[in-house]
């Protein structure tokens, strides 16, 4: 894993993943975005999403600069190149604009969450405990996504030996249906 990808899993991933895990029931007054929107700051989330498309915009730059890296652009190609980052750039900062994410995390914690749950959990967070928590899930995250990589290369191979095995059957009607015990 690259170092720009373990800094974002570490700055992010570990927000975000609290968003998904402690979502468990529903509610839905008024107070209750009150609640979400409290819930959320104690979680850190906004911050997570703005430090998300400032990683995002390090990475597209990266790609960009390695992309080029060994070639001697032209000045057309570097204007080109410098058009088409802004409007990827652009379209990264309308994606991860807060008042657009912010409606979108609060209308799925809504149907997960009760509002005792929510008053919990942000009392929880904003506790010193919680916010230990909060500091050390980015190197959880790293640590799972870790394993979750080592997992997949140790399966690779036998992955792709199968996948090799049903390509190889071509030769049927892609609209056939064959089981999958049957390929060996």
């Amino acid at each position: 894993m690259t170092y720009l990808t373990k800094n974002f899993a570490s700055k992010h991933i570990g927000s975000l993943l609290l968003v998904l895990i402690l979502s468990i029931s529903s509610f839905v007054n008024a107070g209750s975005i009150d609640k979400t929107e409290k819930y959320l700051q104690a979680i850190g989330i906004e911050k997570s999403i703005a430090d998300m498309e400032n990683e995002m915009i390090k990475m597209i730059d990266q790609i960009i600069a390695e992309s080029f890296l060994e070639l001697h652009p032209s000045k057309e190609q570097i204007s080109s190149m410098n058009q088409s980052r802004d409007l990827i750039i652009e379209e990264i900062k309308k994606s991860f604009k807060w008042d657009g994410v912010k409606d979108s995390l609060i209308a799925a914690i809504k149907d997960y969450h009760s509002d005792h749950q929510l008053e919990l959990a942000t009392i929880f967070f904003n506790s010193p405990e919680g916010q230990e928590i909060l500091q050390k899930m980015p190197d959880i995250s790293i640590k799972i996504s870790e394993l979750q990589q080592q997992k997949m290369s140790e399966l690779e191979p036998l992955i792709q030996k199968n996948l090799e095995k049903i390509y190889s059957l071509n030769t049927l009607d892609p609209e056939e249906d064959v089981p999958l015990d049957n390929i060996d």
